[in-house]
């Protein structure tokens, strides 16, 4: 028993270490990118606004201030509702912007309400440079636009900017969930920008150009996470992508565990699907005349070296707690030998991931909207946060359908 404990150990230490060497290589490849942007002539392009805002009068108003305090022409601004009776529309019409209807109430997710307000424009003949998307729940900060606009100037087909929270305050869960966006802008879109890669779309507050919404003939992308299909569909058509750190906005993070457990199930059920629908269409992609080639292997990868380092991990720690259980039933002293290594391991991984959230919390400590207070309680919460992305993970991919839930924002100002 105690050799077949070893050899476990050892193999799940050998999976382990090939996800690492696998991340390690798919680093190093994915600098290896030559999709550069070309310049725009227009120096004042004309832009509109597009805001799914269904039952969102709550906080409809913190972003519309936020707009119109950038010299915005507010009737460029589309807020989309299913209900003049909304009380949303009354707010909008407050700021001066202009109220789009929906007609195809059968389909409930944000894709496809920006698909209706796509196709509305073009049968209006209402033609923009740029389209910027945004939640209901956003705010922008004053100088939102201004810095967006140069990446604009700079050629760029797609735009993403820096998602901070409005209420990383509120609550530890709402804290440790901003901290995801954290990571997704400084430690993966950052490095995209480096090697002309293709970002990763988290959420809304991006535009896109109008060369590319004309190809599209509306929004075509309408799974649980659009925006992770957004970010498929430019690596498959090698549109220039870019992350701007500079532009600021912020948005609501869930407060309670039940919330946030719910939007991660849905955000990872969407992942699958989207994966499933573009893969074959990046697997068919020819790697020695791709302008993306980098983001291609990257995607064509996934989550495959993660999922690697997962297993291995959780094989040594039900391995070594397994052996640990049966010597103690039988009465053995090992069983403390392979308990010791249990307890070794757990922390271990909880202190690696301390200190891989304390280099978060100062790398981003100018930016994050979080006090000191919580970020102390944050940097001890958020290795265990980050491990319930396991069951959220389980759930996601045991389940046969995932709805998509609204989750109610209240906040219309950033606390």
């Amino acid at each position: 028993m105690f050799d077949i404990a070893n050899i476990n150990n050892f193999i799940f230490i050998i999976i382990l270490i090939i996800g690492l060497f696998i991340e390690i290589i798919c680093l190093i490849k994915s600098r290896d990118n030559d999709n550069k942007p070309k310049r725009h002539d227009k120096k004042e392009p004309k832009f509109a606004i597009l805001i799914p805002a269904r039952d969102e009068s709550k906080v409809i108003e913190g972003l519309l201030k936020s707009i119109k305090k950038q010299n915005v022409n507010m009737e460029d601004v589309f807020v989309i509702v299913e209900d003049l009776n909304d009380k949303t529309v009354a707010i909008t019409k407050k700021y001066q912007g202009s109220i789009f209807v929906r007609e195809d109430l059968t389909k409930q997710r944000k894709g496809y309400a920006l698909d209706e307000c796509f196709k509305y424009l073009k049968k209006k003949g209402k033609e923009y440079d740029l389209y910027f998307i945004f939640d209901a729940d956003n705010i922008l900060d004053d100088h939102y636009f201004e810095n967006m606009l140069v990446s604009y100037q700079e050629g760029y087909d797609l735009v993403i900017s820096y998602r901070n929270c409005k209420n990383g305050n509120e609550s530890i869960i709402s804290a440790a969930s901003s901290l995801t966006f954290s990571v997704m802008n400084e430690f993966i879109n950052k490095s995209k920008n480096e090697c002309n890669g293709n970002v990763v779309v988290s959420g809304t507050g991006f535009f896109v150009t109008q060369e590319i919404v004309k190809k599209w003939h509306g929004f075509p992308f309408h799974s649980l996470t659009e925006d992770y299909e957004l970010t498929l569909y430019s690596i498959v058509n090698e549109m220039c992508t870019f992350y701007n750190d500079k532009a600021m906005f912020y948005d609501e993070q869930p407060i309670t565990y039940k919330q946030s457990k719910t939007q991660r199930i849905r955000w990872i059920k969407g992942y699958l699907e989207a994966r499933k629908k573009y893969i074959p269409l990046i697997r068919k992609k020819k790697l020695n005349n791709c302008k993306n080639y980098g983001s291609v292997l990257s995607e064509k990868l996934g989550i495959f070296q993660f999922l690697l380092i997962i297993i291995g991990i959780a094989g040594l720690l039900i391995n070594n707690l397994s052996f640990a259980i049966y010597y103690f039933i039988n009465e053995s002293n090992i069983y403390l030998h392979y308990l010791i290594y249990f307890i070794s391991f757990i922390i271990i991984i909880y202190l690696i991931l301390v200190l891989f959230t304390f280099y978060i919390l100062q790398k981003e400590k100018k930016k994050l909207n979080i006090n000191k207070k919580m970020r102390f309680k944050v940097l001890f919460f958020h290795p265990i946060f980050l491990i319930t992305y396991i069951p959220c993970f389980l759930k996601a991919l045991t389940s046969k359908e995932v709805s998509w839930q609204k989750i109610e924002h209240h906040n219309k100002e950033i606390v």
